[in-house]
């Protein structure tokens, strides 16, 4: 807007603005620079990171990268692990459980999110796959999760004496499972094709 004098009177003359109309695509712009969880499966490399999942082909350098519209609900990714049948399973910090179908596949499917994450963090890198369960560590303890139902079956909150021990790490060596927490580590032998009935000889994960 300008203002100038005219014949003695005060006038106003209005200038027009420029418009600009931006015509485009949605970006997400997330932080994939720090890598929680890598793992491999079928020649390529998969990384997680709190922006997503990046799939990388080692021969090539062929990059694929999958977030939000690749399935990934929330994709702060913290932990991989690939069951005996061949699918690779992603976890979220906030418990949601992915499964990339055996082959390369181009989507990954939610199965449903762990109870346990609803009121705790999950860990990174405490993710095990071990008969049709997936063990997931949390800030208070240890989730079972039922990969054919997609819902956790029991949360484990007491260690020893401990209680609301972060779980930090997993490991299974033969039919023992040891769990890696901020009070140490506990070990027990687990039936894995069935850990909430085992057979006599065998811990009962709901006694803990």
């Amino acid at each position: 807007m300008a203002r100038g004098l005219a014949a003695g009177a005060l006038f106003t003359v209005f200038l027009p603005l420029a418009s600009t109309a931006y015509v485009g695509q949605w970006h997400s712009y997330l932080d994939n620079s720090r890598v929680n969880a890598m793992t491999t499966r079928n020649g390529y490399v998969y990384a997680g990171s709190q922006g997503g999942i990046r799939r990388i082909d080692p021969a090539t350098l062929a990059i694929r990268d999958y977030g939000n519209l690749d399935g990934l609900a929330d994709p702060w990714i913290v932990g991989f692990a690939t069951d005996s049948s061949g699918v690779l399973w992603a976890g979220s910090r906030s418990g949601y459980v992915y499964a990339l179908p055996k082959g390369n596949g181009s989507r990954w499917e939610t199965r449903s999110r762990s109870f346990a994450a609803q009121s705790w963090g999950m860990s990174d890198r405490a993710m095990l796959s071990a008969g049709p369960y997936l063990y997931l560590g949390f800030a208070k303890g240890l989730s079972i999760f039922d990969t054919r139902n997609g819902i956790s079956q029991l949360n484990i909150t007491r260690f020893g004496n401990d209680i609301d021990v972060q779980v930090l790490s997993l490991l299974r060596h033969d039919d023992t499972l040891y769990v890696g927490t901020n009070a140490g580590a506990y070990w027990a032998r687990i039936y894995f094709d069935d850990p909430l009935t085992p057979p006599p000889g065998y811990a009962n994960p709901a006694d803990y």
